[in-house]
């Protein structure tokens, strides 16, 4: 149930973060940063629970959540020059 509840929430903090990207605003930037911690949280539990390919498991977290701040930063940039 908690991979699912994961899977489901990174697949849509995915789209938001691309959404963000192309039209930003406040309101987006806030929710992509609470999918992100929810993202964050899941993932964290998931690997105490099932611990067999942590190192795997964390460098794609680690690419996932680079690319997520990577659509915050430019689209945090984005809005300040508007």
């Amino acid at each position: 149930m908690l991979l699912t509840i994961h899977i489901i929430t990174a697949t849509i903090n995915l789209i938001l973060a691309g959404v963000l990207y192309f039209r930003p605003s406040e309101s987006k930037l806030y929710t992509t940063y609470f999918m992100t911690a929810a993202m964050l949280a899941t993932g964290t539990a998931l690997v105490f629970a099932k611990p067999v390919h942590i190192t795997q498991t964390c460098l794609t977290g680690l690419a996932y959540l680079s690319l997520i701040t990577y659509n915050v930063v430019s689209a945090r940039k984005r809005m300040a020059q508007q």
